[in-house]
């Protein structure tokens, strides 16, 4: 029963509406002022988004922009690039 739950639960929490959820999050918590937190929250959207999507779909692209978008924004400019180029 409980690999059943455990399966279910992933599936559920791969769902795009999660990750529209953890986009969403990202940008409260980057206006909040809390850049740490919304690169959290944009590390958890493209986790979900490669393991579901596939390195190569537009969805991912997105992730990528928005990390390095954000990266930038603090200084990281090496890891805004690295975000960029891929």
């Amino acid at each position: 029963m409980s690999v059943h739950w455990q399966k279910d639960f992933k599936n559920k929490m791969s769902h795009p509406d999660v990750v529209n959820i953890y986009d969403n999050m990202a940008i409260v918590y980057d206006k909040q002022n809390n850049p740490n937190k919304a690169l959290e929250y944009d590390d958890k959207a493209l986790t979900i988004r490669l393991s579901t999507l596939g390195e190569n779909h537009p969805n991912v692209v997105t992730s990528y922009n928005n990390l390095g978008a954000r990266h930038s924004r603090l200084g990281n400019t090496d890891k805004a690039l690295d975000y960029w180029n891929r």
